[in-house]
């Protein structure tokens, strides 16, 4: 179990600290985090209930991992929906990560992340839908404005009220963290 003497890279930077944790010790890091993932989070100023189960799951190479978070009118909702990165930065990020969204679509990101939104809530009123987009990711994005070669592998997990899942982006080359830190000075 983690102590709260245990180093966590970029602690107290919320989700941004956490993916820049994960890339600065990308093993250490995650395996430290999946120990006592309630006590990682909080050493990042995330609060989740104790009775949630956080699930820590990378992206790599094998997979790219969408996520349809809890309804915002959930308390567990509510409270991840509080967690954000800086616009700028978060431009910033996608620049040096690969996203499956990010990465191949040519929509400006704001229009990209409604179109999004839009298909992750019709997923919650519409059962056949949730259905297709766990079985077939690449259609309904498509659908909805989002192509995604079929060739990226993808991998839909559907938070619940009891059980989140915290998606971590695979690391870029040590240049492109590099970089990025260089434009966003962040404190260890």
């Amino acid at each position: 179990m983690t102590d709260e003497g245990d180093h966590f890279p970029y602690a107290s930077h919320g989700l941004l600290g956490m993916i820049l944790g994960h890339w600065a010790e990308p093993d250490e890091f995650v395996a430290r985090l999946r120990a006592d993932p309630h006590q990682g989070v909080r050493q990042h100023g995330i609060e989740i209930p104790s009775e949630v189960e956080i699930v820590f799951v990378v992206n790599d190479n094998q997979v790219f991992h969408l996520r349809r978070p809890p309804a915002r009118d959930t308390e567990i909702g509510r409270r991840l929906s509080q967690l954000s990165v800086d616009g700028k930065l978060f431009e910033a990020l996608c620049g040096v990560m690969r996203c499956p969204l990010r990465s191949w679509s040519p929509v400006p990101l704001g229009e990209l992340a409604e179109r999004y939104q839009a298909l992750l809530e019709l997923t919650r009123t519409d059962e056949a839908m949730l259905d297709r987009y766990l079985t077939d990711p690449w259609s309904v994005l498509a659908e909805h404005g989002v192509d995604i070669p079929r060739g990226v592998p993808l991998k839909v997990l559907v938070d619940r009220p009891d059980r989140i899942h915290m998606v971590l982006p695979s690391p870029p080359s040590a240049a492109r963290l590099q970089e990025f830190l260089a434009r966003f000075p962040i404190p260890a």
